[in-house]
């Protein structure tokens, strides 16, 4: 069995803190990270989290932040 998924991905950018904010607090992260996301990706990946195979059909580079994100990494 094979799972294809097609639709959106993102980039998810996660913040790392020492604590949630208090309501109308700002916090500066100490570390963050970018992954992979979306709906397409996310249901891929917890399909292959069961041991099934899996492929995504979208195209990432529609926002100039991935676009940014993404040169030199990959070609669209």
């Amino acid at each position: 069995m094979q799972g294809l998924f097609v639709g959106l991905t993102t980039l998810d950018v996660i913040y790392l803190s020492e604590r949630l904010p208090q309501p109308d607090e700002k916090l500066v992260a100490s570390d963050y990270t970018i992954a992979a996301g979306g709906p397409a990706t996310n249901a891929a990946v917890s399909f292959s989290s069961l041991g099934i195979s899996s492929k995504v059909a979208a195209c990432p580079c529609e926002s100039f932040g991935t676009r940014s994100w993404l040169n030199g990494r990959s070609s669209c």
